[in-house]
């Protein structure tokens, strides 16, 4: 929120979490704020927070999306059963 509404800007933050027949889980996040800087990819791999989120998705056999459309998205997409995830690596 801190970068999505800096100095007080007013905005909408929308959760959505959505499970589709196939068991596929979707959490998406988006935001009517400031937008992501133009420098965006270039900082992506250095930041915790995407790091961590994408890590997530990762542990959870899911993917993380990130859309750039008038809103900022982030969906993590995930299997719903723990027995279709991946096993864990050494």
């Amino acid at each position: 929120m801190k970068h999505a509404f800096p100095e007080g800007r007013a905005g909408e933050l929308r959760l959505a979490l959505h499970v589709d027949p196939a068991g596929m889980v979707r959490l998406c996040v988006s935001d009517t704020g400031v937008g992501l800087s133009p420098d965006f990819e270039t900082r992506r791999t250095k930041s915790l927070g995407l790091q961590l989120v994408s890590d997530l998705a990762r542990q959870l056999g899911g993917a993380l999306e990130i859309e750039r459309t008038p809103e900022v998205k982030f969906t993590v997409t995930f299997p719903l059963t723990r027995a279709s995830r991946p096993a864990p690596t050494a």
